[in-house]
C-alpha cells in the first residue's frame, strides 16, 4: 500500500498477481511480461511497464537467490521498457545452464519471474 492507500496490480502474461484494497479497487497497475524467449541460449529480453514515472530496478537472481546481475536501475518516465539479459553476471562472466529468477522491482512492489539458461 501507498502512504495514500492505493494498491498496486502487476500481471505476469494472463495472471493477475498483486494486492487491491479489498473493496475491488487496484491502484496505478504495473506490468511484468514473461521474458522472451523463455527458455534461452543467447539472451533474453525482460518488458515491463511503469504507468507513472519512478524508480525500477530489473535484477537476476541465481537458484539460492544471489544476486548475479543488475541489468537496469534508475528513474525512468511512465511507459513500457525492454531490456536483455544475455547470461552473465555483473563481472561479465558468463552463468551456467540453468533456473534464474528475474525480478522487478518499484518503490512499492517487487515481482519474479522464473527464466531457464540452457547452453
Amino acid at each position: 500500500m501507498t502512504p495514500s492507500g492505493s494498491a498496486y496490480l502487476f500481471t505476469a502474461g494472463e495472471d493477475k498477481v498483486g494486492v487491491g484494497d479489498g473493496h475491488g479497487n487496484w491502484g496505478n497497475p504495473g506490468t511484468l511480461l514473461a521474458a522472451h524467449p523463455n527458455p534461452f541460449r543467447s539472451k533474453t529480453s525482460i518488458s515491463f511497464a511503469l504507468e507513472e514515472p519512478g524508480f525500477a530496478r530489473v535484477t537476476v537472481l541465481d537458484i539460492r537467490g544471489r544476486r548475479i546481475r543488475t541489468v537496469l536501475e534508475g528513474a525512468y518516465p511512465a511507459g513500457s521498457r525492454s531490456v536483455e539479459w544475455d547470461g552473465s553476471t555483473d563481472q561479465g562472466t558468463r552463468v551456467p545452464s540453468g533456473v534464474y529468477f528475474v525480478r522487478v522491482e518499484t518503490r512499492e512492489l517487487s515481482r519474479i519471474r522464473k527464466v531457464v539458461f540452457t547452453r
